[in-house]
């Protein structure tokens, strides 16, 4: 019995003594480590961008432990002037005092991980790469606490130590680099350590080097396992069915540097809900992916373009081929039938991240459909530092394979990214697409090449060339928003602090592009174009600014004619569009925002006394309340438009031409019901008048000229309405209830509807209208 009673106790002891040790994320450093931990205070003001000293001193505290990083930040700041503020996880503009930590694990300016925390305890994290580019999907597992005193505010991190992967270093001490961005909302102020501010490039690799104990190695070798598996259960009011999914995400970590992960059956029903873009143009409109799997650890595969990514996961499970009305000849039976996704069957990635080389594979195949067989893709990536030279380079492969349309597309891709200097880069990208569709083989070439120089801490250069042959068509697995051209321009960005602190003025932003874009065979030029942008940034938080989308030099415009070969172009008038904005000061608890335009383009016609410069105008008008830290609404009343000449192709060489009218309005709502519950409404309606119609024809020689052809008024509108309950058990591991609403319609037009009557055509004619209940855990 006496052995048995030490045993209990020595069990006790030892649980005691670890609970003790270990370190309780509250946000208040009260543990004996924060009391002996390194620190860095060397903060400077970055917006105004006068790298001034700042009013409140900032200190940040770090160690680590076999757990992972911990990072504890003082700010210094009366309680009476400190803001909080709830907010959805990954919001990018918040009102209320802020910490964002951005770390670079391998030192290497390859990804820096943002974790951000606002003063309320609401997240948002990110990844970074291309010295500033954002990827904000990425959500990673990691706590962060805050608390207030009298003088200070405090931010508690803990990042484990499997949160991304980290090569391996055989040394006691790992190098890291990390910047640290605090806003300090009630002067609209930002302080960085070590100075530098995230907009501008260059940012990854002139970030702070810091060293932390290497405990990472100890375990490298070790393995971690996260579970996520779902169920759902969706209502699908419009077609009268109840369906239940479930699946799941397995994430890998097989060491320190390599991960695998394995999505089965992931569910496509969207608790998140795409926002409403009116688009009658030639090109596509591109939409980010929600869905958790394929957000997570994807940055390996990006590679960009202007307009272009080679990998656009919203292919996987999109409409079925046969479905699509993207390509006349891929449409099918289900014409009739309501059909917006594909089932898939599973996705896995591979990925390994070692000091100088990165690996990584990505595949996903989809489920057969009633009409269309799934569809298969794959993507292969390497990437490699070349140290001495200051640069990386890689290489990436896809492939998509559309058995229902006999389809097979591969894209091979060499990107590059080189840093002469400190200030000076030198990046890009050289790719080839090879098709083969019912037999016949095409290829198509494309390359991007930037060069940019940080010619001081004001001023900012960007020169930028990109070609895109007629057959770059990389759309089966990635995007681009227009191919068959070649462009080229400058870009410059100058931003000047206002040192005078009598002024009303804190920071004026310039910004001006010039560029020319034409056809691959030199044929059609979309002449010169030009953009300002000169912003008045205020002491109170408010702002002013003034943009000009200007083409004085006109072209020639080869997209609106969708190809058509007796009549391939369309003679373009020179023209400009003039905008200004007035943001009312973010403290305020009732802000305001107005903004409105003039534009004048339009097509050329060598009907003697016709004009058909369409004339624009528009205006609009929008509200932020917020009443308290846990409550915003967003109201945007009216966003209002009316255009002469408005042109719309209808088929082969004709176009539509009205003159339109068209009002939006919006409203998003965040309240959080407690610390780990929200509840979320976010709505958006369209509506459109297109009266006076007349018809015209593109003639051979590129000019607009009436036609006998009828065309009809019309009017349209379109909603998308979604309700959202959220519960949160842990990070990432959440209930969702979710009710959805959508419609479209369009009509003759009706001298007698009003914009009110057509709202209501929209809600009232469903395209959507699903109640989901989904279910995320972690184990």
């Amino acid at each position: 019995m006496h052995k048995l009673n030490n045993f209990l106790y020595f069990v006790l002891l030892f649980f005691f003594n670890a609970f003790l040790l270990a370190i309780n994320i509250d946000g208040n450093l009260s543990e004996e480590e924060w009391q002996q931990a390194e620190y860095l205070d060397n903060f400077l003001t970055v917006f105004p961008n006068d790298k001034s000293a700042p009013e409140y001193k900032t200190k940040i505290k770090y160690f680590s432990n076999e757990k992972g990083i911990y990072i504890g930040i003082i700010n210094e700041q009366p309680l009476s002037t400190q803001v909080s503020q709830k907010h959805p996880r990954d919001s990018w503009a918040v009102d209320a005092d802020r910490i964002s930590l951005i770390i670079d694990f391998n030192a290497n300016a390859n990804i820096g991980y943002e974790f951000t925390v606002s003063l309320g305890d609401s997240l948002r994290d990110a990844i970074w790469v291309n010295e500033n580019d954002i990827s904000d999907n990425w959500d990673a597992i990691w706590q962060a606490k805050t608390s207030q005193s009298e003088n200070e505010w405090f931010v508690e991190y803990f990042l484990p130590w499997g949160i991304a992967p980290m090569s391996n270093v055989n040394d006691e001490y790992r190098k890291i680099k990390l910047s640290v961005a605090r806003k300090v909302h009630h002067l609209s102020k930002y302080f960085n350590m070590p100075g530098l501010w995230v907009e501008q490039s260059p940012f990854l690799s002139r970030m702070q080097e810091a060293s932390v104990k290497n405990y990472k190695d100890e375990s490298s070798n070790k393995t971690n396992i996260d579970f996520f598996p779902y169920i759902s259960a969706t209502n699908n009011f419009i077609e009268n069915n109840r369906k239940i999914n479930f699946g799941g995400e397995i994430f890998w970590d097989i060491n320190s540097e390599s991960k695998l992960d394995i999505s089965i059956n992931p569910d496509f029903g969207q608790v998140e809900s795409d926002d409403v873009i009116v688009n009658f143009s030639a090109n596509e409109t591109f939409y980010p992916d929600k869905r958790p799997f394929f957000t997570e650890n994807q940055t390996l595969f990006d590679i960009t373009g202007w307009d272009l990514r080679f990998i656009n996961t919203r292919r996987i499970g999109g409409i079925p081929d046969k479905c699509s009305s993207t390509n006349e000849s891929h449409k099918g039976e289900c014409d009739d039938y309501i059909y917006d996704s594909t089932d898939i069957n599973f996705a896995l990635r591979y990925t390994k991240e070692g000091k100088i080389n990165k690996y990584g594979a990505f595949i996903a195949s989809e489920d057969n459909s009633i009409y269309s067989e799934g569809r298969d893709f794959l993507a292969l990536r390497y990437k490699t530092n070349l140290a001495k030279n200051n640069g990386k380079v890689g290489y990436l492969i896809t492939s998509a394979d559309r058995p229902s349309i006999d389809r097979k597309a591969t894209a091979n891709v060499l990107d590059f990214d080189f840093k002469p200097s400190s200030n000076k880069r030198i990046y890009g990208w050289a790719g080839e697409i090879d098709i083969d569709e019912k037999g016949v083989n095409t290829k198509g070439y494309g390359f991007k090449a930037n060069y940019t120089v940080r010619v001081n801490p004001d001023l900012f250069v960007l020169f930028f060339t990109n070609y895109h042959d007629e057959n770059f068509d990389i759309n089966d697995m990635g995007y681009i928003k227009q191919y068959d051209n070649f462009s080229f321009g400058t870009y410059i960005q100058y931003i000047k602090p206002n040192k005078n602190i009598n002024s009303i003025i804190s920071q004026t932003e310039f910004a001006f592009r010039i560029n020319h874009q034409r056809s691959v065979d030199g044929e059609y030029g979309n002449g010169i174009g030009t953009y300002f942008d000169y912003k008045f940034q205020y002491r109170d938080s408010s702002s002013l600014s003034f943009e000009c989308y200007c083409n004085f030099i006109r072209g020639k415009d080869y997209e609106e004619t969708r190809k058509f070969p007796s009549a391939p172009f369309i003679e373009e008038l020179s023209g400009a569009k003039l905008m200004v904005e007035y943001e009312s000061p973010r403290t305020n608890k009732i802000q305001s925002i107005y903004k409105a335009s003039v534009g004048s383009f339009g097509y050329e016609t060598k009907t003697e006394n016709l004009d058909l410069r369409n004339e624009s105008y528009s205006v609009g008008y929008s509200n932020i309340f917020k009443p308290s830290g846990l409550f915003k609404l967003n109201i945007g009343w009216f966003d209002y438009q009316k255009k002469s000449n408005w042109s719309i192709w209808r088929k082969e060489n004709l176009f539509g031409y009205y003159d339109k009218e068209q009002i939006s309005s919006s409203l998003s709502l965040d309240y959080f019901i407690s610390s780990n519950q929200e509840f979320r409404i976010k709505g958006k309606i369209y509506a459109i008048k297109a009266k006076n119609p007349r018809s015209y024809r593109v003639s051979s020689s590129g000019y607009m000229n009436a036609s006998i052809d009828n065309t009809n008024a019309f009017q349209l509108s379109e909603t998308a309405f979604q309700i959202r309950y959220k519960y949160e058990f842990s990070p990432l591991s959440n209930l969702y209830v979710v009710y959805t609403r959508g419609g479209k319609l369009t009509n003759l037009f009706d001298q007698t509807d009003n914009f009110k009557d057509i709202y209501s055509d929209a809600w009232t004619n469903e395209t959507l209208d699903k109640f989901i209940i989904k279910l995320r855990l972690k184990f």
